[in-house]
């Protein structure tokens, strides 16, 4: 129980996170790197998106509590 309320900490840290490193490096006023929008913006967003439902969908936490 712990350990999923942890790691959906986590995961929602770092998708803020990965949210404003996109506004700051790919957006400024005008779009600055199309790699930061659609790279990191997009598909590391998916990725990090479908890690945490995997995390919650599974029971790898309950061997170790």
């Amino acid at each position: 129980m712990l350990a999923r309320l942890v790691s959906t900490i986590f995961i929602l840290i770092t998708m803020v996170y990965l949210n404003i490193l996109v506004s700051i490096h790919g957006w400024g006023l005008e779009p600055k790197s199309w790699g930061w929008i659609i790279g990191v913006g997009f598909f590391v967003q998916i990725f990090i998106k479908f890690l945490g439902d995997a995390i919650l969908r599974k029971n790898i936490f309950d061997k170790i509590e």
